[in-house]
C-alpha cells in the first residue's frame, strides 16, 4: 500500500497510488479485483519503477465509494475494459489490453457508452507468432483463402471479454476527464448497476422465506394488479431453485397429504435383471400459488451462476 494511512483511498474522486508487477498499463487501462468485479480503477499515469514492483496513479469509476486497503496488496487484478464515451469526438485514447481467454455471452445494448479498440504490432512479432490459413471449399471444387494472424485472434477475444466484464459490472460515472484533449467522458451502467436501482428485498437464506416473500408481493400486488395478471417469475440461480424447491418442500410435507409412490419415485435400470429399479427425487417445485389471486414461480437464469468474474454463490 503505497498510500501511507489513508482509510478511504479513491474517496470522491480522489486519486491514489498502486503498485503492480507489470509495466505495460497505459493512461485509460481499467482494471478490477478478481474477486471483486464492481471495483473498477482507471489508470491516469505510465508506470514508475519502484520497490516491490511498477507504481501507477489511479481513480475509481465510482466516485461515491472507496477502494478497501485489502485490494492493494496480494490480490490478482484483471483487465476490466476500456468502455468510454465523449461527448465531442473520440481522442483515440483506447487503452491497453492483456491477452486472455474469453467469450461473451450477454450482450445487451445501453445509450451511454462507446468501446473502442486499436492494436498494432511490429513484423518480427508478426512472424512469431505465425497464421492461419482459413477456407471454404465450394461447390465447385475451388477452395478460396485468407490469412488471419494469431494476435487478432487472441485480441477480439480479450476485447469480447472485457466488454462482457463491464456489460456485468460495469458503473455509471460522470466525473472522468480525457487526458488528452480534456473533454468530459461518460461510462454507462452495467447489469448490475442497472438492478441495484430496483426494490432490494433482503431475506435469510437459511430459513423459510416464502410466506415473507409473498406477504411483500401481494403489497405491491394490491390494487395495483389486476387478479388475472398477478403471476410471477423470479429469476434465479442454482443456489435460488435449490433453495425455493426446499421451501416448497418444507410447506408440502407440513400438510396432511395421501400421494402414491410415483409421486417421488421414477424408474431406473436395476442392477439385478430380477429386480425393478428406482431413482428418488424426480420431481421439483418451481411454483407456488398465492391466496386468494396470484401464482410466483422461479426461472434460471445461468448468469448469477458465473464464477468467471463472479465468486458469490448465493442467490
Amino acid at each position: 500500500n503505497a498510500n501511507g494511512n489513508c482509510e478511504f483511498i479513491g474517496a470522491a474522486g480522489a486519486p491514489f497510488k498502486i503498485i503492480f508487477d507489470v509495466d505495460h498499463f497505459q493512461p485509460s487501462d481499467q482494471l478490477a479485483p478478481v474477486e471483486n468485479g464492481r471495483a473498477i480503477i482507471r489508470i491516469t499515469s505510465y508506470a514508475r519503477k519502484v520497490s516491490g514492483g511498477y507504481q501507477y496513479e489511479a481513480i475509481l469509476l465510482n466516485n461515491e465509494t472507496h477502494l478497501p486497503k485489502s485490494y492493494l496488496s496480494g490480490k490478482f487484478w484483471t483487465s476490466a475494459g476500456q468502455a468510454s464515451a465523449y461527448r465531442e469526438p473520440l481522442s483515440g485514447l483506447a487503452g491497453g489490453f492483456s491477452w486472455s481467454a474469453g467469450w461473451a455471452y450477454l450482450r445487451f445494448e445501453i445509450p451511454l457508452s462507446t468501446m473502442t479498440k486499436e492494436y498494432s504490432i511490429d513484423m518480427e512479432t508478426h512472424l512469431k507468432e505465425g497464421s492461419l490459413a482459413v477456407g471454404c471449399k465450394y461447390e465447385d471444387n475451388v477452395i478460396v483463402e485468407g490469412v488471419t494472424n494469431k494476435l487478432e485472434i487472441e485480441f477480439d477475444a480479450a476485447f469480447e471479454s472485457e466488454m462482457e466484464h463491464l456489460l456485468i459490472h460495469g458503473e455509471m460515472s460522470k466525473h472522468l476527464v480525457d487526458p488528452v484533449n480534456r473533454r468530459a467522458i461518460t461510462t454507462g451502467p452495467g447489469l448490475y448497476a442497472y438492478l441495484e436501482e430496483s426494490n432490494l428485498i433482503k431475506y435469510n437464506p437459511f430459513v423459510n422465506s416464502i410466506d415473507m416473500i409473498v406477504d411483500l408481493i401481494q403489497v405491491y400486488w394490491y390494487d395495483r394488479v389486476a387478479v388475472n395478471r398477478r403471476n410471477l417469475v423470479l429469476m434465479t440461480g442454482e443456489a435460488g431453485l435449490k433453495l425455493w424447491h426446499e421451501w416448497i418442500a418444507e410447506k408440502f410435507n407440513g400438510n396432511a397429504v395421501e400421494v402414491e409412490h410415483n409421486f417421488v419415485l421414477d424408474s431406473a435400470a436395476a442392477h439385478d435383471a430380477a429386480k425393478r429399479g428406482y431413482a428418488l427425487g424426480g420431481f421439483q417445485f418451481t411454483k407456488f400459488h398465492i391466496q386468494p389471486f396470484g401464482t410466483v414461480a422461479v426461472g434460471h437464469l445461468p448468469m448469477l451462476d458465473d464464477t468467471l468474474y463472479d465468486a458469490k454463490m448465493m442467490p
